[in-house]
């Protein structure tokens, strides 16, 4: 192969063109992208879990009961989640999930409207990304 132009000759001497797939690791950018936003997305379960540690222990009163069923959900098993994602990012991610699900049936149950906003989303976000790396990751392996 010529290294300046591509070219390759085959063992009949026919001259073929080398594409750039051939010559480039291609393989290898999905698993940078893949690694890359996993490491961005525990890095901000890690803030997100300290700004919301640092929410629910600035207040000086203790949560009645009821509270305390939707601090199990969030942002308790919110950050169980995110912290069990960092060994197995599909069951850590899902608690995540199911915990945020949980959280909005209790929310509902209590008020009986839904009107979270978008901050429990957000706080929960990286759990859920982790979630998203896991199961790529899973059936990039499978492929």
């Amino acid at each position: 192969m010529c290294g300046d132009c591509g070219y390759a000759f085959g063992a009949d001497g026919a001259e073929t063109r080398m594409t750039a797939l051939s010559r480039t690791p291609w393989s290898l950018e999905p698993l940078k992208l893949l690694t890359t936003t996993r490491w961005i997305a525990r890095i901000a379960g890690v803030v997100s879990s300290s700004m919301m540690a640092a929410m629910l222990f600035g207040g000086a009163s203790l949560p009645t009961p009821v509270e305390a069923v939707g601090l199990a959900f969030f942002p308790f098993g919110v950050s169980a989640g995110m912290l069990w994602a960092w060994r197995n990012e599909i069951r850590g991610g899902l608690l995540t999930a199911f915990s945020l699900a949980g959280f909005f049936v209790w929310l509902f149950a209590r008020d009986g409207k839904l009107e979270p906003g978008p901050y429990f989303l957000l706080f929960s976000s990286p759990g859920l990304v982790l979630l998203a790396c896991g199961l790529v990751e899973r059936f990039r392996r499978r492929s």
